[in-house]
Parts: C-alpha cells; sequence; structure tokens
C-alpha cells in the first residue's frame, strides 16, 4: 500500500471516529456498505435500455409504479423517460436499487437481485459508479466521490444526513405505504441546516489529499474551538490525530 493510500485511509478512519463520537448530536448518520456498493451493476442508461426495460419503473411489484393507473409510473415517459426533472424526482427513485436498512445501511434491495435488475448484475460500473447521477444529485458530489473512494478502499463510510433528505425519505414512505403518486420535492420548503463544529471539520477532511493541508486544517480546529464550536476534548483529539497520520 502506497503512501497517499494510507494517507487517506487514515482520513476516513478519522470521519467515522469522530461522527461516532457525536452520536449525541442533533443529527443522523447513514452507512455505507462496501460489500453492495463493489459489486459491478450495470444500472446505466445503456444496460436499461438493452437489458432491464426499467422495469423498476414499471412494475407494480415497487413503488412508484403501483400507485400509477395502467400499472406503470405516471410520471414515465417509455420514450422520454421519468417526467420529473432532477430537482423534484423523488429520492427513492434517484437511489434505487439502494435501501437503507434497519441498521441505518445502505444497501442493495434483495427485491432487485432477484427479480427484475438480475440480469443487470455482474457487468458494468461499480454500483456507486452507475448510480452516480443520482446519489450527486441526492447528496452532492463531494460527498459521492467521498463514499466512492472509500469503499474502492474497502471501508464502511459513514456520512451526516441533512434534515431536508431525511424529511423528504419520510414523506416518500408515508406515500409508498399507502399508494400515493409522489409529488414535486420543490413543492415543499427546505429549511436552513446550520453545521456544528464536528460537521465543519468533517466537511474539510472530506476533501483533504495533500498533508501539507494539515497545518490550515489544525488552525481552522483551533479557531473552532476559540469559538466555542469544538469542546477541548473534541480539539484535542482532532488535533492529536492529525499530528499522528502526519508520521504515516
Amino acid at each position: 500500500m502506497n503512501v497517499e493510500t494510507s494517507f487517506r485511509k487514515e482520513i476516513i478512519y478519522l470521519i467515522n471516529e469522530v461522527l461516532n463520537m457525536g452520536l449525541d448530536r442533533d443529527v443522523t448518520l447513514w452507512k455505507v456498505s462496501s460489500k453492495w456498493v463493489n459489486r459491478c451493476f450495470n444500472c446505466t442508461l445503456e444496460g436499461i435500455k438493452t437489458i432491464c426495460g426499467g422495469k423498476c419503473c414499471h412494475s407494480q411489484s415497487y413503488y412508484p409504479p403501483r400507485a400509477g393507473k395502467n400499472g406503470m409510473c405516471d410520471f414515465l415517459d417509455m420514450e422520454k423517460g421519468c417526467l420529473f426533472s432532477m430537482e423534484d424526482k423523488p429520492i427513492i427513485c434517484m437511489i434505487y436499487p439502494f435501501i437503507l436498512n434497519e441498521n441505518n445501511t445502505l444497501v442493495i434491495h434483495h427485491r432487485s437481485m432477484n427479480l427484475h435488475c438480475k440480469e443487470n448484475y455482474g457487468s458494468g460500473p461499480r454500483f456507486i459508479e452507475a448510480l452516480r447521477g443520482g446519489l450527486e444529485a441526492t447528496f452532492g458530489k463531494p460527498l459521492v466521490d467521498y463514499i466512492s473512494e472509500a469503499t474502492e478502499l474497502g471501508i464502511d463510510p459513514y456520512f451526516e444526513v441533512d434534515k431536508n433528505i431525511l424529511e423528504t425519505v419520510r414523506r416518500e414512505e408515508e406515500w409508498a405505504e399507502v399508494s400515493v403518486n409522489p409529488q414535486p420535492r420543490t413543492k415543499f420548503p427546505v429549511e436552513s441546516n446550520p453545521k456544528d463544529g464536528i460537521s465543519k471539520v468533517v466537511d474539510r477532511l472530506l476533501v483533504l489529499r495533500d498533508v501539507e493541508e494539515f497545518s490550515d486544517l489544525v488552525e481552522f480546529v483551533e479557531e473552532l474551538h476559540e469559538n466555542g464550536e469544538l469542546t477541548e476534548g473534541l480539539r484535542f483529539y482532532f488535533v492529536y490525530r492529525l499530528e499522528s497520520i502526519t508520521n504515516i
């Protein structure tokens, strides 16, 4: 393992450690299973056209199709595809066949593996790359880049979930339960979610690539502490771990 890979693995471990240290915070953590993400899955446009035909969009085994009038999603055009814009498309659709299990871990829906999507397995890109467009529209490119990197290294990364995403998922689960068509996401207000000190440091760690940037990050940690955004214990932990990583 080269130095750069070792460096990034330590950063990813640090992010996981810090997020799990702050479980008393008003945040929700999800985890991504590297076991599933690293499988090949041809859920690309080409794979949908030539292999599965997008059956998850026109089979009543799935939601939103089971809320449709003719056994298919009311927002599906067989020529144009989904009629929702990326801003309005349901999150449940944008990240499928990822689903959240009871342990708040994103895994692959077993129904997709055994039914309509099974012929898509074993070819194409890694799962996360096949679904990148929807994932980036949901979580943002920096976080998806981080998840892709972490899972490629065999690590199951944790990440904080924006409260607006959680609220959207809750609404969609309620609609799915009673088979009601989803509504455009832009119909609902978006709330501001100020980030605390831990979240701000994690955001910097997500994109940290060069050991030379450590001094700036340590200064940032000290500044957050001085502003009362990090406790003395967290300030010490961050500085200690960052200094230890520079010695790998």
